[in-house]
């Protein structure tokens, strides 16, 4: 297997014990600041979305933070 060294890397956040209720991680998520990390050439900023699948880190439970915001 080749590494391929231009792939941009994922800076992937996995967020436990979050009480959906709380409204400390919209506050975060809307804050601008965030936009210029989700926005950077130096890295792709996502989300993991745990399911009925435990913590197993498949790819279609990350998400980017826009679509990561809609689940919030």
């Amino acid at each position: 297997m080749k590494l391929d060294v231009h792939k941009t890397p994922e800076v992937i956040f996995i967020i436990a014990n979050h009480n959906p209720r709380s409204s400390k991680l919209r506050t975060i998520l809307n804050n601008p600041e965030i936009e210029e990390y989700s926005n950077s050439k130096l890295f792709d900023l996502k989300f993991y979305v745990a399911t009925f699948a435990g913590y197993g880190l498949h790819e279609d439970c990350v998400k980017k933070l826009e679509k990561f915001r809609n689940l919030c």
